[in-house]
């Protein structure tokens, strides 16, 4: 199974984040495929929330929902990449607002 880490604590031990997101996507990945190929799947805990057509639209939906998170969104039929979510919105508002200044 995939874990991904924050860093390393003082006590050396590694926080692992969206391990129970990952395990719950791999659960239902069967179904998921059967059902949804090529959509959005939004996963919180234990649970795939929904599916949507596009991953902003995911992302959008998590961060109204559970905030900066942590959740999965994976597209279905997809090789895994797993990125933050906070990263991929932080660098989206660092372009547009940087576009936007520019004249």
């Amino acid at each position: 199974m995939t874990k991904l880490s924050m860093g390393i604590g003082e006590d050396g031990a590694m926080a692992e984040v969206l391990e129970q997101e990952i395990a719950t996507f791999e659960r239902e990945k069967e179904r998921l495929q059967k059902e949804h190929t090529g959509k959005f799947v939004l996963v919180f805990g234990d649970a795939v929330i929904d599916t949507f057509d596009t991953f902003d639209s995911a992302s959008a939906e998590g961060l109204r929902q559970f905030g900066q998170g942590p959740f999965l969104i994976r597209q279905v039929g997809r090789a895994n990449l797993d990125i933050s979510v906070a990263l991929l919105h932080g660098l989206n508002d660092a372009y547009t607002h940087r576009r936007v200044s520019v004249e």
